[in-house]
């Protein structure tokens, strides 16, 4: 079996677990915290998004291209140990800093129960953590099986808690659910790590010798932190506009056409984590670099084309599976939203080779130009009385400036 079909399986199994996750929680939110709470975990996320940049998210991405590029064992084992000792480290501070976010400005991002919301978001902070560093070291090793096992059994952990706890305990069950899905995930690759003997490694994260690695993976948790105020704080900021300008009703429902739109994106870009990116980080001479490229263009934008117009043709099946009948705006906004997503994906694949290739600058300039972009255009279209429809135009115009952006930069950096 060839490395692209069978990572496209297992890429598969891992799309496949997470849409089903999405798309389970989906339903359980329109059914047990209706609209309101649909906005209340999606603030939910995103805060614990924000605490991941925090928390160095990048340095997964870090490890997949040092342990990528090179297969002698003690390089991987250093990049291992410096990988886990930065994020444990870092982890920490985060979740101060999350704590503190919910303390101050909790009851406006969430109106009801800010601070049990606060602190299921610390303790998802520290689980979520784990599991990506984890993830990321076993992609980087190329290890796709064992990621598989784990979404998949994460998954399951994941709906059945959330089923569980949401009868009680309405949306904040669902944060529960996400957490012990993370346990359960995070233990599968921590030992999957162990199985392919690099345990040792990671036990021996607190030591001192290896800086240079450290040094290395930093300017990755630039790109994190970056990552982290932009577009997850941009996405609370408009959230909590909608909500007060127009009603959390409307934010639940552009919250929910939000994650529609994950959703179904998931198996694609899920295969270009798994499959793409580790090849663009290898990728040295410039006609490498632009051959991998032009592979995932020609590979993924017509597939993603195609499944979003079976996604605009089924709409009304798909919300009514997925949600319930009291989302009937996310129809009407799914057309411009699905439009965008194609474009998204064009935008990612260009993006990606700031992330593979360590562009530190480029990557945060973009970054936090483009997502305060689209929150400038999001607040004013609110503002003027456009809601969510404007706030949907908005994403559509980021997405093409940010592929004509990342274009231009592939263009004059190699």
């Amino acid at each position: 079996m060839s490395e692209f079909v069978r990572k496209f399986v297992h890429s598969g199994v891992i799309a496949s677990s997470k849409l089903a996750r999405g798309l389970a929680l989906a339903k359980l939110l329109a059914i047990y915290g209706g609209p309101t709470g649909f906005a209340q975990f999606a603030q939910f996320q995103n805060l614990v998004q924000v605490g991941g940049g925090i928390a160095g998210g990048g340095i997964g991405q870090g490890l997949i291209r040092h342990l990528a590029e090179n297969e002698d064992r003690k390089h991987r084992q250093r990049y291992l140990a410096a990988g886990f000792s930065l994020g444990i480290a870092l982890t920490m501070l985060a979740v101060g800093i999350v704590l503190l976010i919910g303390f101050f400005v909790g009851e406006r991002l969430f109106a009801t129960d800010a601070f049990a919301w606060s602190v299921l978001a610390a303790v998802a902070l520290c689980v979520v953590s784990i599991m990506n560093l984890t993830m990321s070291s076993l992609n980087g090793l190329g290890k796709s099986g064992w990621m598989a096992w784990g979404q998949g059994i994460g998954a399951l952990v994941t709906v059945g808690a959330a089923w569980w706890f949401m009868h009680n305990w309405g949306a904040l069950g669902a944060g529960i659910g996400m957490v012990l899905g993370g346990v359960a995930a995070g233990g599968v690759a921590l030992a999957g790590i162990h199985g392919l003997g690099y345990w040792i490694a990671v036990k021996a994260f607190w030591r001192r010798e290896h800086a240079a690695e450290r040094r290395s993976l930093l300017g990755y948790l630039l790109m994190s932190l970056a990552a982290s105020v932009s577009m997850p704080v941009v996405l609370m900021v408009v959230r909590s506009a909608l909500g007060k300008q127009v009603s959390w009703d409307v934010a639940g429902q552009w919250s929910a056409l939000w994650r529609l739109s994950e959703a179904y994106l998931l198996v694609f870009v899920t295969l270009m984590s798994i499959y793409y990116l580790p090849r663009l980080a290898a990728a040295r001479e410039k006609q490498d670099v632009y051959r991998e490229i032009r592979l995932a263009l020609i590979r993924f934008v017509p597939l993603v084309t195609l499944t979003s117009f079976l996604v605009y043709f089924f709409r009304h099946k798909i919300i009514g599976i997925a949600l319930s009948s009291d989302f009937g705006l996310v129809a009407e906004l799914m057309p411009l939203q699905l439009f965008g997503d194609v474009i998204k994906i064009v935008a990612w694949i260009f993006g990606n080779y700031m992330w593979a290739k360590g562009h530190t600058t480029a990557f945060i300039v973009s970054e936090l130009s483009l997502s305060w972009l689209y929150g400038g255009g999001c607040l004013l279209a609110i503002h003027l009385g456009y809601g969510a429809e404007g706030c949907v135009a908005m994403f559509l115009i980021t997405c093409i400036i940010a592929t004509g952006g990342y274009y231009w930069w592939i263009v004059i950096s190699t």
